[in-house]
């Protein structure tokens, strides 16, 4: 343990150094030249990653290093990164090296024992410096190593495990089948909690979503995530409900990684950076196109991370120069170093993410993001641990988060980034919490969504009733409770009320709601729902029958509000970008728009708020395929100066009832990002 203290004091002291800024970290794979490019181009607070076979020496060569069988044959016949076929014009085995170096053929192996040369140049550089070395080898300490650069280090993650969690419990269930997720949730509890022991990583680099569990089951001192495939907002709004359910830092770990329309795993690459040749990438294999990269490094830095570090920069940043022992800049590099001066060098205050809305779900959920390059057929695919099949509950989850981030189930599909980042009603507005999260938690979200089916234990009803009675506003629907939460609810459920009796067959049918003030008629796809009876709660809305479909329910400061639908979706219990009611949309607006800092006139627009010492710091993101041409209006605001910062645009501003407005016309696939109050005005050219 004595070990985890030192790294975490030495975390600690990168978090002061920075000053509580948010460094963009370039993370080198081992190719020596890129780490020599980066440093003789002195990017803004790169890193110099440097990771070496035994015996390579500083800038001499290049090392490659081989996927799939080891004879030299079927490594001529075998895939390489990006499932590409590595090219017979290329012998692996001609590639210099020193004698001495491992051969091609054996596992990547991050090793201790830098030369003296590599600390000079990263000292010299003053670049931040990420780390990815074995914490265990049985030569050198490697904290007392790492202690050797300072403060410019970050110790970093160990491996990338995400994907061997669900295998593992299926293949427990294969071995003694399972009775269930609580089952299931204990067996990765135990693996995770194993490998945890065995390597103590920093973090998970992986897009598992089981994985956000592992803080809490290993007591970690900050989270590191690797975000690659899958929509990136559920992503990180599950990170960003870790850090603040366990009250610790995270780093971002963000990674190229999609799909080419053939649906192979890949990257894109510059063909004519030296890498891509090295590695034998026929020009743009597939992957991330270069403006679904660039917003997603800014996303990353706006969800509130310590630090965002890029994966695989060699392959964006450097590309050859005028001759072979030359390197350049490439493409992406000013990208890299606009982000850099915004995050780390300029007077602009990213602030604190301010996320009204938590989503609740159960801690044992088993379910994942979808990320397929064929998604008309995920949704029948996935399965809970990889195990069962989806009950009404997980549609739910699927149909929630399709409402908030609507074609999120794309995600890493077609090559095109459609559904990794996606515009949406209500903009970045949520976390997620598991079921588990102690009431101090919950109590910074004024508003609380129960998505799925948590276990209903009465610890949890005890911790749901103090955080209503100290004024948030909780949204349950029929199917999550019991019958004895019905004075909580203030409403009467039949005596036959129970776990059976909200069975499908138990449930009356309807197709319509209306919203009753102001009036609201809703046409619906055909749901069921539980008949009840109000006695204290009002009614807010009704089915075609009469029924109470929506109600709420004053509790001490806050208040309850229940959906009687099943689930508050439509009757099929399958996913489909609109499954979620049309009411139970509206509602989420509804709660939404006392507490949103801003608003949006115009197309729906993917948008994230921070909140500043002095004022606001909002992040525009066109995720679509045309422009954007709307306002943005800040409620009670009209005398706060704004600024935006990422063209440095001049903008159009109309103040009116004390509302401040501005109008943007943004680019497909562009950014915006503006600060609003007295940093803005201090900021704002003389006129």
């Amino acid at each position: 343990m004595e070990r985890d203290e030192n790294v975490a004091r030495q975390f600690n002291a990168f978090l002061k150094h920075t000053g509580g800024k948010c460094p963009i970290i370039a993370y080198i794979e081992p190719v020596l030249p890129a780490v020599k490019c980066i440093i003789e181009h002195r990017l803004a607070s790169g890193v110099a990653h440097w990771a070496t076979y035994q015996g390579s020496e500083v800038g001499s060569h290049f090392v490659g290093y081989q996927m799939g069988e080891r004879t030299p044959q079927a490594r001529k016949e075998s895939l390489g990164p990006g499932g590409v076929k590595f090219k017979s014009t290329l012998d692996w085995d001609e590639i210099p090296r020193p004698e001495n170096a491992l051969p091609l053929d054996a596992p990547i192996e991050h090793i201790i024992g830098m030369p003296p040369e590599s600390i000079a140049l990263i000292k010299e550089s003053g670049l931040f410096f990420y780390s990815f070395l074995a914490f265990d080898d049985g030569r050198v300490d490697p904290v007392t190593y790492l202690e050797t650069f300072g403060e410019r280090w970050i110790p970093g993650l160990l491996s990338e495990e995400d994907a061997s969690l669900y295998p593992h419990v299926r293949r427990r269930h294969a071995e003694k089948a399972l009775a269930g997720r609580d089952e299931a949730y204990r067996e990765a509890r135990e693996f995770i909690r194993k490998h945890f022991e065995e390597a103590r990583p920093y973090g998970i680099s992986g897009s598992g979503v089981a994985w956000f569990q592992g803080a809490s089951i290993t007591g970690q001192r900050r989270w590191d995530h690797e975000l690659a495939v899958g929509n990136l907002q559920v992503q990180t709004a599950m990170l960003r409900g870790v850090s603040r359910q366990h009250g610790i830092p995270f780093i971002i770990y963000s990674a190229p990684w999609g799909y080419t329309p053939e649906g192979y795993f890949g990257l894109k690459i510059d063909p004519e950076t030296p890498f891509g040749k090295l590695l034998n990438f026929p020009t743009y294999t597939g992957g991330k196109p270069e403006h679904l990269l660039e917003r997603q490094w800014y996303h990353a830095w706006f969800s509130g991370s310590a630090a965002v570090v890029i994966e695989d920069a060699f392959l964006h940043l450097f590309k050859r120069g005028k001759d072979k022992d030359t390197f350049e800049l490439g493409r992406m590099a000013p990208t890299f170093q606009r982000l850099n001066r915004l995050a780390f060098e300029s007077s602009f205050d990213r602030g604190t993410p301010y996320r009204p809305a938590a989503i609740l779900m159960d801690e044992r959920h088993g379910w994942q993001v979808p990320q397929s390059p064929d998604s008309g057929l995920m949704m029948e695919r996935r399965k809970i641990w990889g195990i069962w099949d989806f009950t009404d509950a997980d549609v739910m989850v699927d149909n929630f988060f399709g409402a908030i981030y609507p074609g999120y189930e794309r995600a890493g599909a077609y090559g095109d980034g459609y559904g990794d980042l996606a515009h949406t009603p209500y903009g970045d507005s949520f976390d997620v919490l598991m079921s588990n999260a102690g009431a101090g938690a919950l109590s910074q979200y004024p508003v609380l969504f129960i998505v799925g089916q948590p276990a209903l234990t009465a610890e949890l009803k005890e911790r749901l009733e103090r955080y209503v009675s100290q004024g948030g506003t909780l949204v349950l629907n029929m199917s999550q409770v019991a019958f004895e939460w019905q004075e909580f609810l203030g409403v009467a459920f039949s005596p036959k009320h129970n776990a059976a009796y909200t069975a499908l067959g138990a449930l009356r049918v309807s197709d319509y709601s209306e919203w009753l003030s102001p009036r609201l008629l809703l046409p619906e796809r055909r749901f069921r729902y539980t008949r009840l009876e109000a006695t204290d709660a009002e009614v807010l809305a009704l089915t075609e029958q009469g029924d109470p479909l929506v109600l709420r329910h004053g509790r001490g400061n806050g208040q309850v509000y229940l959906v009687t639908a099943h689930f508050a979706q439509e009757i099929s219990g399958q996913h489909r970008p609109d499954g979620l009611l049309n009411i139970a949309r509206h509602l989420i607006g509804h709660l939404l728009s006392p507490h949103q800092k801003m608003r949006v006139r115009g197309p729906d627009l993917h948008y994230m708020v921070n909140e500043t010492a002095e004022g606001l710091s909002m992040m525009l993101l066109n995720d679509r395929s045309d422009r954007w041409n709307g306002w943005i209006t800040f409620p009670g605001l009209g005398e706060a100066s704004a600024k935006e910062w990422y063209e440095e645009e001049r903008l159009h501003i109309h103040r009116a009832g004390g509302d401040l407005s501005v109008r943007f016309d943004i680019p497909a696939y562009s950014i915006r990002l503006l600060s609003v109050g007295e940093c803005a005005r201090r900021s704002e050219p003389p006129s």
